[in-house]
Formats: structure tokens, sequence, C-alpha cells
């Protein structure tokens, strides 16, 4: 259970703008009690060192570990190196209400009776200056409460994208429903579970409008896949853009339910008229030193 002022502090690094070539990550979850009162837990990737910064490229990726590799954050829980080559994190809180140290934490082995509160894992992250992002991430409730997950990527543009520009968004996944059934859903006034944002000269976030993932109800038990949705469109106008960001946030029903998604998103320039034309030119003289090579041969 984490201080409101680390929280607020967070929230508002990952709904800014991120320094020059620095990327944002942040992965919070919500989980309203019974009893009225709220549970959050919150992660800084970039300061975890979960995503790792190329300073020559500007592309970020997430950091590879080694199998037994542990990383202490600042709260009382750590992020684990898997074999498939993934990070899991759980709570330090189990659904009992416990709160282990993290020594006690690495011999935990009550998972049947009493498992972690919440549990989730990064499977992937890049971002680079074509300019695209894309994510994995991997959420289990073990709770008897509907837990609220968000999880925000966002990085500079290489090259500020101004004038016209296509944007390009997508999600899928899976879902993993033990019993009873499985519900997946965007966030009370979200348009969907993915937004892909903007911004320009550090101005405000601009919804792109390439907003994907729609709510989705496993009645069986069993894994099912989390159905693919995309979209495309032209990017807002408003100068150019050299920040943008994914943020993925959706709820989850309890009793071991599991979400596993993965999501895209990109802008691409528009070339300019001129841009098209010297292309055409450029196709037009290869193709004819091609014609004058094929003569010559004939010859």
């Amino acid at each position: 259970m984490h201080r409101r002022l680390l929280i607020s502090a967070l929230l508002a690094l990952g709904s800014g703008q991120a320094m020059a070539g620095s990327p944002v990550g942040l992965m919070t979850i919500e989980q309203n009690n019974s009893n009225g009162s709220t549970t959050v837990w919150t992660e800084n990737l970039v300061g975890a060192n979960l995503i790792s910064l190329d300073q020559q490229t500007g592309n970020f990726i997430m950091a590879q570990g080694v199998t037994g590799q542990t990383i202490t954050t600042d709260n009382v829980d750590y992020w684990a190196w898997q074999s498939d080559k993934s990070w899991l994190w759980h709570s330090a809180q189990t659904v009992s209400g416990k709160t282990l140290s993290i020594a006690d934490q690495m011999t935990y082995t009550d998972q049947a009776n009493d498992p972690w509160a919440a549990v989730a894992k990064l499977t992937a992250v890049s971002g680079h200056g074509d300019p695209d992002l894309s994510y994995g991430f991997f959420a289990k409730n073990n709770t008897s409460s509907v837990q609220t997950y968000t999880v925000t990527i966002g990085g500079s543009i290489t090259t500020p994208v101004g004038g016209p520009a296509t944007v390009y968004a997508d999600i899928a996944g899976s879902l993993t429903n033990p019993s009873g059934s499985l519900t997946i859903a965007p966030v009370a006034g979200n348009p969907a579970i993915q937004r892909f944002l903007l911004s320009a000269g550090g101005g405000p976030l601009v919804n792109a409008g390439v907003n994907v993932g729609s709510a989705y109800t496993a009645s069986a038990t069993g894994t099912s896949i989390y159905n693919p949705s995309f979209a495309t469109g032209v990017a807002p106008t408003g100068g150019a853009w050299d920040y943008m960001q994914i943020t993925s946030q959706f709820t989850l029903t309890p009793d071991r339910d599991v979400a596993s998604i993965s999501g895209f998103a990109s802008i691409t320039p528009v070339p300019e008229p001129e841009s098209y034309a010297m292309l055409l030119a450029g196709l037009g003289i290869v193709g004819f030193i091609g014609r004058r090579k094929k003569t010559a041969i004939s010859a």
C-alpha cells in the first residue's frame, strides 16, 4: 500500500512529457476494497531500470536480465527475471492482507491458499524514432475485488512530425478464466482500453484518435483470444509532434482472472507533393538505366 503523495507524483510523470530522448514508463494497479478503502500499487518502470535507452539511436527497449536476477524498487516488492524473458512483479501483500518483507516474499510458498493480491508481468517494451511504440503486459487478479490496471509507455519522437501524418494502433491478447466468467473493459469515461496520445513542444497530450480495445466477456473456462482490433486515421493538427505515448487502462474481474495484452501505435509523416515528384523522378531514372542495360545486353 503506497502513499498518495508518491502516487500523485508518478501519475503526473506518466501523464506529462518526457525529457528529450528519455522514455516514460509507469504501471499502476488500483483496487477498491469491500470496506470502502482503496489500495494502490505503483511502479516506475524507468526508475526500476526495466526500460533502457540507447543513447546513440534514441531507441528504448525492455532491459534484458539473467535467470534469478531481481530488481528491488522503492516499494516493499521486486521484479524478477523469468525464463520466458519477461519481468514478473507481485505485490508484497497477499489476499489475506499480510505484507511480507522482500526476504520472506522470496521464500513464500502458500500460493494455493493465500496468493499475492496483485500480479503483473512486463513482456515487452520498445520505442523508436520511426516513430512507434509497443508493449506487452500480463495481469492477474487474485482478489475478490475488481482491479484497475494502467500501463503508460512514452518517449520523445527523434524527428518531430509536422504536417500531414497517418496514425495507426492495434491491440490483441489472450484471457484466462479459471471459473465463472471473466470481463476486461475500458475504465469508465475512456473510449477504449488503449489510447495513443501526442504532444508538441511540451504542450498538453492530445488523443490521436486511434483508440482500440473494447470490453470483452469470456463465459467459458480456460484460455480464449482477446479479439485483435486496429485503427488507422489522420493525425490531429497542432504543430510538430515531438512526444508520443500509449496509455493502456482496463478493469479486470477477480478470482484469479488473467489478461495478457500487447499493443502497438505509430505516427507516419505523409510525403509532401514535391517528395512524391522526387520519388517518381528517381524511379524513372532507375527504370531508364535498367532499360539501357537491357538494350546493351540484347545488342
